[in-house]
């Protein structure tokens, strides 16, 4: 009986380490499909939710800070985007510094229900550029998830306005068939368009049919606080890029001895998107 015994033992073990490897093997294919940039798999499920912010929902939550300057920019932009037809607002100035601001203005007042009636049911969507071009490694990936955020907003059937603050990069002389333009051009797309003077004088002014879609509106930019600081001989100078806060605490220490946990200075502080983070409590 032992060599029955015996063989039945090495049938027995030999299933064990079969089943064990079909085991392993099979796991071991999933779990390397699961682990092949979970982030790029989640960026390609929702591209819509990836590379937009709905400004006109995070000033619903009181997450935008309300600005009183650039009120003719403001009133012109409405303007345009009231009267409606084929001409689309572009935001215009020097180095495209200020634009963010002015929009976040409009998502407010979006927001509130101050504005005329035919924008009170609107939702204003900022297409993150730079999120988009730091996930589209080529051209083909770009335009795919240009496709997918068009796709989306157009679904709304004109009840989203697409901010876009980098225009010129979707809007320029060659693209005058592209399905962005083309869905410009059929009023099909509501946009608040931006660009620094220089972008917009070499890549769409050029083309007679690209600037017949837009209303340039000029921004001046403001003076900011603590522009009396430094020399002010040059024209147009807005002050450096130290805060008051900060620039008080220099003063206060000029040994540099004092010590502190944290100094956060953002040139861009007021982006929507870090104040989000910001107020989550994760920054």
């Amino acid at each position: 009986m032992k060599p029955q015994t015996d063989q039945f033992s090495f049938f027995r073990k030999a299933i064990s380490l079969y089943l064990l490897a079909t085991f392993v093997l099979t796991n071991g294919a999933a779990v390397q499909t699961l682990a092949v940039n979970p982030a790029e798999t989640d960026r390609t499920a929702t591209p819509f939710l990836t590379f937009t912010t709905d400004l006109t929902q995070l000033g619903r939550e009181g997450r935008l800070r309300q600005s009183p300057s650039f009120e003719t920019e403001i009133a012109q932009v409405l303007d345009v985007l009231e009267k409606g037809g084929s001409r689309h607002p572009v935001l215009v100035d020097e180095d495209g510094s200020v634009q963010d601001e002015i929009v976040e203005q409009i998502a407010i007042r979006i927001a509130k229900g101050s504005v005329p009636d035919s924008m009170r049911d609107r939702s204003l969507i900022k297409l993150e550029t730079t999120t988009l071009f730091s996930f589209a490694v080529d051209a083909a990936k770009l335009d795919a998830a240009v496709a997918s955020v068009l796709e989306k907003v157009l679904s709304t059937k004109g009840r989203s306005v697409l901010f876009v603050d980098d225009v010129s990069a979707f809007v320029k002389a060659g693209s005058e068939n592209s399905e962005f333009v083309t869905a410009i051009r059929n009023q099909k797309l509501r946009l608040i368009g931006g660009s620094s003077r220089a972008a917009y004088q070499e890549k769409i002014a050029v083309s007679s049919d690209l600037a017949d879609l837009f209303e340039v509106i000029t921004v001046r930019a403001p003076k900011t606080a603590g522009s009396e600081v430094g020399d002010t001989s040059g024209e147009g100078y807005i002050g450096d890029n130290v805060s008051p806060d900060l620039r008080q605490m220099m003063a206060d220490d000029p040994t540099g001895t004092k010590r502190v946990d944290v100094i956060l200075q953002a040139k861009a502080g007021n982006n929507a998107s870090l104040r989000a983070l910001l107020n989550s409590g994760e920054g």
